[in-house]
C-alpha cells in the first residue's frame, strides 16, 4: 500500500490496494488451496467454522451491545448480518450432535483450549473494541470480516 492514502477514492478502492498482500498470501495458502478445491478434511472444516464462530459471537454480542450508537444504528441489522447461529447449526449438524452441545465436544474443546493466537488476539480485539468509549470502530472491524467473507466464497467459487 502507498504511503499516502489517497482519501479521494472509493472506501471499497483504499481497502482493496491496503489488504492486496495479504488477500494474496491468504489465497495462495495451503489451507485456502484445500478449501477451494474441496480437500480440506471434515475436522479441519469443523475447526474453521468453530473459530468463525467465535468471531461472529464477539462481533454480534459488541454489535448488539451498541445498537443504539449513532455510528453503528443505521446498519444495525440483525436479521441480515447475523451469522453465529447459522454456523452453530453447520458445526451441530457436521459433528451429529445437538446444537445445545457442540461446545462441550472434544474438537471444540481442544480448541479453546489452545486457541491459535491469532483467534485470540482478534477476537480479544473486538472485545476491546466493544467496551472502549468510542465503539465506531467496530463498523470498519465488521465491514472487513462480513465482505471478506463474502469475497472469500467468491474466491472458492472460482
Amino acid at each position: 500500500m502507498p504511503s499516502v492514502i489517497d482519501l479521494s477514492q472509493p472506501v471499497a478502492n483504499i481497502l482493496r490496494q491496503g489488504t492486496a498482500e495479504a488477500h494474496e498470501r491468504a489465497e495462495h495458502s495451503q489451507g485456502a488451496k484445500w478449501l477451494a478445491r474441496g480437500e480440506l478434511d471434515k475436522e479441519e472444516y469443523v475447526r474453521f467454522l468453530m473459530m468463525l464462530w467465535h468471531i461472529y459471537d464477539a462481533f454480534e454480542r459488541a454489535l448488539e451491545q451498541h445498537a443504539t450508537h449513532p455510528v453503528l444504528a443505521p446498519t444495525h441489522n440483525p436479521g441480515l448480518f447475523a451469522r453465529s447461529a447459522n454456523i452453530a447449526a453447520d458445526i451441530s449438524y457436521l459433528l451429529n450432535v445437538p446444537e445445545e452441545s457442540w461446545q462441550s465436544h472434544p474438537l471444540h474443546v481442544a480448541l479453546t483450549s489452545s486457541s491459535p493466537p491469532a483467534l485470540t488476539q482478534y477476537v480479544d480485539r473486538i472485545r476491546e473494541l466493544a467496551a472502549s468509549p468510542d465503539p465506531s470502530r467496530l463498523l470498519a472491524h465488521a465491514y472487513v470480516r462480513y465482505l471478506g467473507d463474502l469475497s472469500g466464497g467468491q474466491f472458492i467459487r472460482r
